[in-house]
């Protein structure tokens, strides 16, 4: 308990912020939807000379993945201190030498088992 402590010292406050940056995200594409639609449905209905229901569903298409990639992008962000942080424990692990030398003679050794 107390290493999980002193890793996030402040879990529900912690979890409370990413989901609240999480559901923001949310909020502003699902906002980002509205607003499209409206717009679209308002040029249609008062200028449809100029724009077919074909040029609409088009740029919608493409206004909806980039808004989707946008927010899946902004959720997935991470702190440059904290991943600077992570790399450097994952290397010094993956650096430090082993007190197994797998390829010494010396040492305790398994005796030899027949299977039959």
């Amino acid at each position: 308990e107390k290493a999980l402590h002193a890793e996030i010292p402040h879990p529900i406050q912690s979890s409370f912020s990413k989901g609240s940056g999480a559901g923001l995200g949310q909020l502003v594409q699902m906002w980002g939807y509205a607003l499209m639609f409206w717009w679209g449905g308002w040029i249609l209905t008062n200028d449809s000379f100029s724009f077919s229901f074909l040029d609409y569903v088009v740029s919608m298409f493409a206004l909806m993945f980039s808004l989707y990639g946008l927010t899946i992008a902004a959720e997935g962000a991470v702190d440059r201190d904290k991943a600077s942080k992570a790399a450097e424990r994952i290397f010094t692990i993956a650096d430090r030498h082993s007190q197994i030398d797998p390829l010494s003679e010396s040492g305790k050794h398994q005796e030899a088992v027949e299977v039959s």
